[in-house]
């Protein structure tokens, strides 16, 4: 069986796709911070954050700390080489 799907390419089934879209988003960091919130402090403690913190780490107002930072450049520490060697086989 097949399933013939209309896309409407007006600008208020665009609007209905977008309003449907922040629903949805907005309903997935409610849980989120349902969630979170329901945790022992102990668990938040693992995952790096503090019950207060829950809200702004949800809502995108504060980095995750869990998030490695984009595009800063590190720096290989003293007397490491900056790519992986190959290690020579022995025969």
């Amino acid at each position: 069986m097949t399933h013939n799907v209309v896309t409407l390419k007006t600008p208020a089934a665009a609007g209905r796709t977008s309003l449907w879209r922040r629903l949805l988003d907005w309903n997935k960091r409610r849980l989120t911070k349902r969630m979170l919130h329901d945790m022992p402090d102990y668990l938040l403690r693992d995952i790096g954050i503090r019950r207060f913190e829950i809200d702004g780490y949800v809502e995108g107002r504060l980095p995750a700390p869990w998030a490695a930072p984009s595009a800063l450049p590190v720096a290989p520490a003293a007397g490491v080489a900056a790519e992986p060697r190959e290690h020579a086989k022995a025969a």
